[in-house]
């Protein structure tokens, strides 16, 4: 029953009909699945955290937070400056 929503997700796609173009993410959908990565890589390590009892972990995943921000805003800024030229 938890996947009731998937099938208005992820729908099957005729790939007769598009281009290689069309098929490429472009930079903004690799930035977005960046950030989308290292969100599930800071779920996972607060998750192994609290499963073992230990903050050690949790210094990681703040690390890996404040990275994934800078990364997410620096290409913003790349992307801002592009667009201007």
């Amino acid at each position: 029953m938890g996947c009731a929503g998937i099938g208005d997700r992820y729908r099957p796609v005729d790939t007769d009909h598009i281009s290689a173009a069309d098929s490429r993410a472009s930079i903004e959908d690799r930035i977005v699945a960046l950030d989308l990565l290292s969100a599930n890589a800071i779920a996972f390590i607060a998750v192994y955290s609290i499963q073992k009892n230990t903050t050690t972990f949790l210094d990681a995943g703040i690390i890996l937070a404040l990275l994934a921000f800078l990364s997410t805003v620096a290409f913003a800024f790349y992307l801002g400056r592009r667009e201007k030229q």
